[in-house]
């Protein structure tokens, strides 16, 4: 044989199967059943631990939001478009006539009346009657 003969030939059994390949055909981890089932149960468990959290969630904050009289009260304020100034005084209001409802001063305008109101509600009876006439025309 010629040298270059002998030399093609060593190269084409180093191509057709090289030792890496080998190496990494023979080193592949084996999983079992049993590890994949475990891993597949880890999966899942992790799955519906998050829904169950997400559900609950949902549920708690839809809980307060129509259920808690401040998330009422703030609700009917975004609906109305009142400014921060104007939820303070009207909550300072229902804190005044001891409301246990302070959404009870969007149904009523007796509420908001100069002559129910004391000492430092009336210095803001101005911005009452501006509020009074937006909230009940």
């Amino acid at each position: 044989m010629m040298p270059s003969a002998l030399i093609y030939t060593a190269l084409i059994s180093t191509v057709s199967s090289p030792p890496m390949l080998l190496l990494a055909r023979t080193r592949r981890p084996q999983i079992d059943g049993g590890q994949l089932a475990i891993y597949l149960a880890i999966t899942v468990g992790l799955i519906v631990a998050v829904c169950v959290i997400f559900y609950f969630g949902t549920r708690m904050r839809n809980n307060w939001r129509f259920k808690s009289p401040l998330a009422l009260f703030l609700g009917l304020c975004q609906a109305h478009k009142l400014d921060v100034g104007s939820k303070k005084l009207l909550r300072q209001v229902a804190q005044q006539h001891k409301l246990d409802q302070p959404a009870r001063v969007f149904t009523d305008p007796q509420w908001i009346d100069k002559a129910s109101l004391s000492g430092a509600l009336r210095s803001q009876s101005m911005k009452l009657g501006i509020l009074r006439e937006r909230l009940f025309g």
